[in-house]
């Protein structure tokens, strides 16, 4: 990670600018560089130069212009000048303390020893909830089935870090809320993702349980689980979760009689042809009239279905209801 050496004042105008530009606040914007508040001050103080990947980040995402760089230092002799008699001093105190892989390969070391000779180690297992089949359970299982990932010591929801904060802090809460266990939020800029994750074998366990697998999705060609199909309300929530996740909006647009028109469709999209086909019965259940390319889509073609849909089955991800509606006004304009 090279560091950014910009003209005195530079970097505190570039980061002010975006904020502004983003508008969003210092805590927010801290949590989308992956750093904490006093990183972030100190930057914005110029206490330490920002990394040169961020900078470039932050420009292309916020749409401030990039400020001239007058030097970019490369992690090495950036350790070297600022961290140095500082690790040495640390080293002298405490001894060597590892880094972020030495520390995360441990751990997952440690996990693996603990699964496989269980009697040797005192159990650490987290406690948690085992909440009813519900609707809220069942959209938890849409939203894992779409951008979610089951390992076998964790689950995590990956999203967008730019357009889907308010959503990941609502996934994080309804984890919380169903498992009484605490979900972290992790935002890595470089990849623009918001991962929710909790680490827990017992939540690995309870979704095993209740018909989701471990591992890869498309390899195993996932599916809902059979107990969702048993009640409306469950479907509702599984797709609600499912197009949350992997759906999107968009205008179609066509010319007839020379003159252009448009209108909005709404399309599931996932390459588990399983999955394709749980949302085809799942919409056609529940009045509405989807087609698919029998490949990796699944689409409402009728505008009139599409505001149908938002309005009785309805989303969590404000992102969705802003991009229909900027899709309609587009339309009509």
């Amino acid at each position: 990670m090279s560091r950014a050496v910009l003209s005195e004042g530079e970097q505190t105008r570039f980061l002010e600018s975006v904020q502004q530009s983003l508008g969003i606040g210092w805590d927010e914007l801290a949590a989308a560089c992956g750093v904490d508040r006093r990183t972030l001050f100190n930057w914005r103080q110029e206490q330490y130069h920002i990394p040169h990947d961020t900078l470039l980040h932050l420009s292309s995402r916020s749409g401030v212009p990039l400020p001239t760089v007058q030097e970019i230092i490369e992690e090495e002799s950036w350790q070297s000048r600022a961290g140095k008699l500082g690790a040495k001093i640390s080293h002298e105190r405490h001894g060597n303390p590892g880094n972020f892989n030495s520390r995360q390969r441990g751990g997952l070391t440690t996990q693996r020893l603990r699964h496989e000779h269980p009697e040797e180690y005192p159990s650490n297992e987290k406690e948690i909830d085992h909440p009813n089949l519900s609707p809220q359970l069942a959209e938890l299982v849409g939203i894992i089935l779409g951008d979610g990932s089951i390992r076998e010591y964790y689950v995590t929801v990956s999203l967008n870090l730019w357009q889907e904060g308010d959503y990941a802090k609502f996934v994080s809460s309804l984890i919380e809320s169903l498992f009484n266990v605490s979900a972290t939020l992790h935002t890595e800029i470089l990849k623009s993702t918001y991962t929710v994750r909790v680490s827990s074998v017992n939540i690995v366990k309870f979704f095993n349980e209740i018909g989701l697998a471990t591992g890869n999705k498309v390899e195993q060609q996932v599916g809902v689980p059979d107990w969702i199909f048993e009640d409306k309300e469950t479907m509702r929530a599984c797709v609600r979760g499912l197009i949350d996740t992997d759906g999107s909006v968009y205008l179609h647009r066509y010319q007839s009689g020379g003159t252009e028109y448009g209108y909005v469709k709404l399309t599931f999209s996932n390459h588990s042809r399983t999955l394709l086909n749980n949302v085809m019965t799942m919409l056609s259940t529940l009045g509405f009239s989807p087609v698919t390319d029998g490949e990796t889509k699944v689409t409402l073609n009728r505008q009139e279905e599409v505001l149908r849909y938002y309005s009785e089955i309805g989303t969590h991800n404000s992102h969705h209801l802003i991009r229909l509606r900027r899709l309609i006004e587009t339309d009509e304009d």
